[in-house]
């Protein structure tokens, strides 16, 4: 028996295991021990309790650069939840503006709670780093219709087993800027999930389509 007869019972083997190691891990994804696991441990966990390393003028900063629309990417590099998401960044936000007369500019997000809405505050410092992103190809008029359309999930759930369809009413941080973008004006590559292989919108991946940065926190630290 010559190696080049073994090598491809071999790569059958590895590609069912492959196969069947997805799809216990989609089958596990719709447990509901994997839904608490999520919502009470990953995302409530921190490997530290001191606070993280936002400064007032470091937030100032970003706060004034912050525009209508802009899509906000963090990492909180303390937190379970990131050691747990492979990249450099581990949330994601989008910012909705000016909702009330208190002057506070508020982000649209995604967490264990659902769909919720924020001050750019409270995410920034909760966060050990923040990176601003704006799409050139977002007009003021169709960033009102993404707005409009990201208010919309008001109600939904996060969705822990990262469905690639955000029609189904639920959604994660990261796919809530990308589903509200209904011209796909974005250009987002979505990777491919750990383990299970479906199709995922990561904060990476927002960070690494036709955007701009306009603040990083950590080069405004290198200041």
């Amino acid at each position: 028996m010559t190696p080049w007869t073994v090598i491809p019972p071999l790569i059958g083997i590895a590609l069912l295991f492959w196969w069947y190691h997805s799809a216990c891990l989609r089958r596990l994804q719709r447990t509901w021990v994997y839904g608490r696991l999520m919502y009470y441990v990953v995302a409530r966990w921190r490997l530290s309790i001191c606070h993280t390393s936002m400064t007032s003028d470091k937030f100032i900063a970003g706060l004034t650069r912050l525009r209508l629309g802009d899509i906000v990417v963090t990492t909180d590099k303390w937190a379970l939840s990131t050691r747990c998401v492979p990249g450099n960044h581990t949330h994601a936000l989008l910012c909705i503006g000016y909702i009330d007369l208190s002057g506070v500019m508020m982000c649209a997000e995604m967490t264990r709670d659902g769909y919720g809405e924020v001050a750019f505050a409270k995410a920034a410092f909760h966060a050990s780093r923040v990176v601003i992103l704006r799409c050139p190809d977002w007009d003021i008029d169709y960033i009102q219709d993404v707005v409009e359309k990201c208010r919309a999930y008001k109600g939904a759930k996060y969705d822990t087993a990262f469905d690639p369809n955000p029609d189904d009413g639920d959604t994660y941080c990261s796919q809530l800027p990308w589903a509200a973008d209904t011209e796909r004006r974005l250009r987002v590559v979505p990777s491919r999930a750990w383990g299970t292989g479906q199709k995922v919108v990561t904060p990476d991946d927002l960070a690494a389509s036709n955007v701009e940065v306009v603040y990083d926190s950590d080069k405004e630290q290198a200041r």
